[in-house]
């Protein structure tokens, strides 16, 4: 089966308006008051340094005129020299003064600089947090607009991102060569972007996604298209935007969170590491959490139960490194499954196990 060449492979400016423009245009009143003061400073400063330096050299240039005029005004030699002298120390201590001036301004400054630097570092972080939560938000928002028929969706899609990062945070450990990949950051968005696994469910009929049975081999035909469609989509908000990890993350899991490690899953029939990394630790986190959910059609099996499943597909189903964290990790699956159950039974169809 062919491969879709985007399978794995836009800037915008606004203009805050009413209350938030007037709350951008406080921090920035708020930031340059770091400066006030060295400003003030370096003002009242330069008043008195400049009226020094001018009476100075008219007092030195009057006592020159009058010496050189000696002979025709008669004016007392000594009263010239000192008002001579007078106005050379006003001179020269205006001279220092502007020395001080500039280093207290210099450090009154850097005082400032600093005090404006920390506040911008703080309004980045603080609009980067919201940013964040905004962006996690949408996402989650719009992976549960993919399963808005299930009202347990919610649930679902928190244990999955819950189990992910359990797993992948376990690979990290038990895998050298994955240390340097998994970063605190790449798990947390591997984490987000499973929640949007099952977004191509929207193109399923409900008389499919919703049928309280085994499906016929067309239906599930049927729904086995949510993978492309899934990805299909990811892919185009992918190409608005650049440089977006966990966009990336996301349609990989979408488009191949169904392949087997032996080569048997669906949409392409991937086989080994040419299933994306993200996918192979989403498949085993979507089975688990298939089989310990009730269905309409069927009852959701024990923990261990699930447990021997999945050890029995070491190898065919999901790859083995996978499994092993898994193993690993097991009981602590078991209690966050507990802890995030949902009181009713979902109904969409389950087409993960």
């Amino acid at each position: 089966m062919g491969q879709p060449s985007r399978c794995f492979r836009s800037d915008s400016h606004f203009e805050p308006a009413g209350p938030r423009k007037l709350a951008f245009h406080q921090d920035d009143t708020k930031w340059q008051a770091g400066l006030t003061g060295p400003v003030e400073v370096m003002s009242r400063l330069r008043t008195w340094i400049i009226l020094a330096l001018i009476l100075g050299q008219a007092l030195a240039l009057m006592a020159g005129t009058l010496l050189y005029y000696q002979p025709v005004t008669k004016a007392p030699i000594g009263a010239l020299d000192r008002i001579w002298l007078v106005g050379v120390i006003m001179g020269v201590a205006a001279a220092m003064w502007t020395a001080v001036l500039v280093r207290l301004v210099l450090k009154g400054c850097e005082a400032g600089f600093a005090s404006v630097r920390q506040q911008l570092r703080e309004e980045i972080d603080r609009k980067s947090r919201h940013l964040m939560a905004t962006r996690d938000a949408v996402i989650f928002g719009m992976a549960k607009l993919s399963e808005s028929r299930d009202a347990q969706t919610g649930q679902h899609l928190l244990r999955i991102r819950r189990y992910v990062e359990l797993l992948a945070r376990q690979l990290r450990e038990t895998v050298p060569s994955l240390r340097d990949l998994f970063t605190d950051e790449w798990i947390a968005d591997l984490g987000l972007s499973s929640a949007l696994h099952d977004i191509g469910k929207v193109g399923v009929p409900d008389s499919v996604l919703l049928k309280p049975g085994k499906l016929t081999p067309a239906e599930f035909d049927q729904i086995k298209r949510h993978t492309s469609i899934g990805g299909d989509c990811l892919f185009e908000i992918e190409q608005r935007l650049s440089d977006s990890n966990f966009l990336m993350l996301a349609r990989e899991i979408a488009y191949a969170h169904h392949e087997w490690w032996n080569g048997d899953g669906y949409p392409l029939g991937l086989q080994g590491t040419n299933i994306p990394l993200s996918a192979r630790i989403v498949a085993l986190a979507d089975v688990y959490d298939a089989l310990t959910t009730n269905r309409p059609y069927k009852p959701a099996l024990a923990h261990s139960e699930v447990v021997k499943i999945i050890r029995n597909r070491h190898g065919t189903h999901f790859e083995p490194a996978v499994v092993d964290a898994f193993m690993a990790v097991e009981p602590e699956f078991d209690r966050m499954r507990q802890e995030l159950a949902s009181e009713e039974s979902p109904r969409v169809h389950a087409d993960a196990a």
